[in-house]
Order: C-alpha cells, then sequence, then structure tokens
C-alpha cells in the first residue's frame, strides 16, 4: 500500500498532488493506466497509457470525473473499486467488462496522510482481456483432452463390441430373403450400431483423435454440392442462401473479398460442419426464417491476434452460417463448445453436435466464433487457412474412391491370413470370408502371423492384421512379411484412436498409401477391400 508517510514517495510528489518530472516519467512508461483520484472522484493525474486509453489529451483528463471519461455516465459506478477504497480505507479490486467486449482488472489503492485519513486513491487498470481468452481456450481445451482420454480408452473395446454386432447382423442380412418378415429387425440392429459407431467416432472427431483425410477443397464447390442436402436438413419453411461468387472472382482487397478457396481438409469432416450448424439453425428458427451460408477471403493480421486472442496472421477462407433465430444470451454463448452441454430438452440433444464442429475446425488447424443476441438470430464463423488463392488448382477426386469397385465380385477362392488378437472379431472375419469361398488361416497375435506366414508363404495372398496386437505389432510384423515376400498385399484395421498409431502410419494412411480399414468393420466393407486388393494387379 501506498502511504503519505513514505519520504521517498512525498518527494517524488508535489504539494500539487502531482507527481515530479522523475515519477512522471517511471509511471508513463507503465503500459497499465494509472490515476490518482480526489474523494470526489475527480482525477489530478493519469499516465499516458490512461491517456490514451480516454483518446484524449493529458490536459483534458485533470479535474474530470473518471466516471465521466470512462463510462461516459453522470454518476459513479455501483462497483467502482475507487469509491469502496475511499470509504473502506483498503485496498479493493473489480474485473469488469465493456460494451466492447473488453475485460478490465481495476485495482484501486489508498494513499493516507499520518493521521491514516485517506486523501487520495491511486487505480490501476490492466486489459486483460487477450489472458482470459486464452484461460478460456485452455479450459475448452482440457475439458475436451479429459473426454477424448476417455473416448480413447474405450474406442478400440466398444467398435471390437461392434464389430461383431454388425457383423453377425450383415451375414444374417445377407443369407435372409428381401422378403423376409423378420428383416426390418435386422435392419434396425444395423442402423442402431451404426449410430453407435458414428457418435464413437464423433467422440474422437471433437477430441482430434480421429484420422483425418485431407486433401485440396474448393469450399465454394463442396457448400454447392451440399446445399441440397442442408435444404433437406432444415425443412420447407426456412429458406437457404447460399453466397459463393464464381471461382474466377478476384479478391477484392487483401483484408477481406472474393475469390476461389481452396484448403486442405478432410472433405466429409467439412460435410458434417455444415450439416451440424444447419440442424442447429433449423432448431432455432421453429417458425421458419432464413439460413444463410457465405464465404470469402479474409486476412489476419498481428494485430487482430492482439484484440481476439488467436488467429496466426495470413489469409483465411471464412464460412459464415448466419439464422435468424431466437439467438441466445451471453451465458450460454460462451459454453456452446462445450462437450455434452445443450439447451435442448431431455432426449433431442446430445450436445455434441457444437463441440463436434470445434474439433473438426480445430484439428483442421482453424478457428471458429459464435456471435449471437437474444432474440436476434447467430452467425458462425469459421476460418480455414487458405492452401491456394487464384492459383488455378482444382481438386482431383473428392470421394476418394473408385466407383467401378464396387462392381467388381465379393466372393473369392483365395487364402487370407487373418491376424487379429480379439477373439470375436477374429472369428467374425474368419466366418465372414469363408462364407464367401476365400480360405482363412487365423493368427491370434503378430508372432503367430509370422510363424502362420512363414509355413504358408507360397498359399497366402492377402494378410489381414489389426494395427497393435500383443507381442509384436501389425506394422513390426507387416515390415517382416514384407521382407520375405515385397509384393504381399496387406489390408490392415484398428479400432484405436489415431494418436494410438505410429505417425508413419498415419501419414501413409492420409495419404491414402496405406490399405486400412477401421473398426468396427462392415461385411461388404471387409469384402469389397479384400476383393479391390487382390484384383487391383490384374485390373492394372
Amino acid at each position: 500500500m501506498l502511504r503519505n508517510n513514505n519520504d521517498e514517495f512525498e518527494k517524488l510528489f508535489s504539494l500539487s498532488g502531482s507527481p515530479t518530472q522523475q515519477l512522471s516519467d517511471i509511471l508513463n512508461a507503465i503500459s497499465d493506466s494509472v490515476m490518482m483520484h480526489t474523494p470526489d472522484l475527480r482525477m489530478m493525474w493519469a499516465n499516458q497509457a490512461a491517456v490514451d486509453g480516454f483518446g484524449t489529451e493529458i490536459s483534458d483528463v485533470t479535474g474530470q470525473y473518471c466516471y465521466s471519461l470512462w463510462h461516459n455516465s453522470s454518476a459513479p459506478c455501483e462497483q467502482c473499486p475507487v469509491l469502496k477504497s475511499f470509504k473502506t480505507g483498503e485496498p479493493e479490486g473489480v474485473q469488469i467488462s465493456t460494451p466492447k467486449g473488453m475485460i478490465w482488472d481495476l485495482k484501486a489503492i489508498p494513499v493516507k496522510d499520518k493521521q491514516g485519513k485517506v486523501i487520495n486513491v491511486i487505480e490501476i487498470g490492466r486489459d486483460i482481456t487477450k489472458q482470459r481468452k486464452l484461460e478460456e481456450q485452455l479450459r475448452h481445451s482440457q475439458k475436451m483432452e479429459a473426454i477424448g482420454t476417455l473416448t480413447g480408452g474405450i474406442a478400440h473395446d466398444f467398435n471390437n463390441i461392434l464389430t461383431a454386432i454388425m457383423g453377425y447382423t450383415g451375414i444374417l442380412q445377407m443369407k435372409m430373403g428381401r422378403d423376409d418378415p423378420l428383416r426390418i429387425n435386422l435392419d434396425q440392429i444395423l442402423a442402431s450400431s451404426e449410430r453407435a459407431a458414428t457418435l464413437v467416432r464423433s467422440l474422437l472427431t471433437f477430441s482430434r483423435k480421429q484420422a483425418i483425410n485431407l486433401e485440396q477443397v474448393d469450399l465454394n464447390e463442396l457448400i454447392k454440392r451440399v446445399e441440397r442436402l442442408l435444404s433437406r436438413i432444415i425443412g420447407e419453411d426456412i429458406e437457404l442462401r447460399v453466397i459463393t461468387p464464381p471461382p474466377s472472382a478476384p479478391p477484392l482487397n487483401l483484408r477481406g473479398g472474393w475469390g476461389e478457396l481452396i484448403v486442405v481438409a478432410d472433405t466429409l469432416q467439412m460435410e458434417q460442419v455444415l450439416m451440424n450448424l444447419a440442424a442447429n439453425a433449423r432448431d432455432a428458427m421453429p417458425d421458419g426464417g432464413l439460413l444463410s451460408i457465405e464465404t470469402r477471403l479474409v486476412e489476419f493480421d498481428e494485430e487482430y491476434e492482439k484484440v481476439h486472442g488467436y488467429g496466426k496472421p495470413g489469409m483465411y477462407a471464412l464460412i459464415a452460417v448466419t439464422d435468424g433465430g431466437c439467438g441466445m444470451g451471453e451465458e450460454t454463448r460462451l459454453r456452446i463448445f462445450e462437450p455434452f452441454f445443450t439447451t435442448k430438452e431431455a432426449g433431442r440433444g446430445t450436445g455434441l453436435g457444437l463441440s463436434i464442429v470445434y474439433g473438426i475446425i480445430k484439428q483442421h488447424n482453424g478457428y471458429i466464433n459464435c456471435y449471437s443476441e437474444q432474440g436476434k438470430g447467430t452467425t458462425f464463423k469459421i476460418y480455414l487457412p487458405i492452401a491456394a488463392v487464384n492459383s488455378g488448382m482444382r481438386i482431383a477426386d473428392i470421394s476418394g474412391s473408385d466407383a467401378s469397385r464396387t462392381k467388381l465380385a465379393l466372393a473369392g477362392t483365395e487364402t487370407v491370413l487373418v491376424a487379429e488378437d480379439e477373439g470375436e472379431v477374429r472369428k467374425l472375419v474368419k466366418e465372414i470370408l469363408e462364407e464367401f469361398g476365400y480360405q482363412v488361416i487365423e493368427a491370434v497375435d503378430g508372432e503367430d502371423a509370422i510363424n502362420k506366414f512363414m509355413d504358408n508363404k507360397d498359399r497366402v495372398e492377402v494378410v489381414f492384421l489389426d494395427m497393435i496386437m500383443p507381442k509384436m505389432s501389425g506394422e513390426e510384423a507387416c515390415e517382416i512379411i514384407k521382407k520375405i515376400k515385397p509384393e504381399m498385399k496387406v489390408l490392415f484395421s484398428s479400432g484405436y484412436p489415431a494418436d494410438f498409431l505410429s505417425r508413419r502410419s498415419m501419414a501413409d494412411i492420409t495419404k491414402g498409401e496405406l490399405n486400412f480399414i477401421i473398426k468396427p468393420i462392415s461385411p461388404t466393407e471387409l469384402l469389397k477391400k479384400v476383393r479391390g486388393l487382390l484384383d487391383k494387379d490384374r485390373k492394372e
């Protein structure tokens, strides 16, 4: 606490209450706002940082009421720490939010005479907006990490269980006639299993543990392609307005404009983002309204990062999704990206939709913001780093699938070595393959796979390997098998999240250089993968 009986302090202040030149130089060098107030809350003195904050000259500050300059008010604030410090004679503090969204930490320190009477109060104000935003982001990241750790721990076992449920149901469905009255029950089991599998993938996605398939994507083309699907999601009583100018249109300027918006992204995940936001908008407009999706090119500079607490300098593609719905209050807005937070009634939402959106955007090194007011609608703004602007690049094959492969026959007579440590999954894969004529050799782990391969290397044409197994992983087993027989075809599988796999494997999966099938495995998907591997060289 500063006290008037401090001789050094008295020397630094003149009798008029103004600091000496020496102290002025020190205070003006401080980035925090420093002001001295009289008992009637007039300002005796302010340093340069405070004057800059007022947007005035230092001569215009002296003698003015602080509440008049700070808040354009005719009376002191209820939570004024200076007023409180005059009353209590003790240091006081408060944090306030301004209408412009800034957060200030205010400290009031009383200055007393030799009798202990408060004669002045020094107020120190610090802009902590960026700090609070960073703390907010850290807390959100910690929550996501906790859910991600939990999800990653159960994903493997849960996916194995789902593989057995979906696999055996799929086998029954294949054997059952289309007119069988019991077929509808199997359809319901498969549909429920698919929803469970989607839920696990969604949890892994928002916790950034799901592998993504990155490629160059033109956002304008992507949005136009899913426009019809979005219209079905929102219903007929909501108008969908998409504003995506032609790719040939040049940017208006560096700060914001139009252009060909090429980003590196996972197409399916970006479609999921748009569908989740559309579903959110639909729920916010039960009586109908307008949903608009607009894209443009923007630039983040260093000043943007200082103000908002995020955004590395560079060019970004902006997707703005705006609805004219009920909007939300500030307390709700601050929590919407939290996992399992929902404002919907029980049974109508999991609270994962916006968390998944947040996780996908973060996984793409992007940013997402929500702007909303009660009764005035909501806007979500997504920023994705630009890969190229007006460069003439085009995405070659957004789907990444070979349409002709689906026409290939699923049956075969070749021998497949199946290495899987989970007994139920191994048994299921064996039954599916044998049902379609394949010969199957079973192995319970990586070491067993090597031994079985050595005994049958002239017969085996495809090796099915679980990536993570006891004794020896699928990756290690593959390296040994490839040394023995370099041309051997290998199909990997895993139910673990992406961060359990090696960096090299993840890079190969992302680039499409590794034949991979993620659990839970459906019979049709497994057969297509195996048949596709066997026929690849013959087709070429």
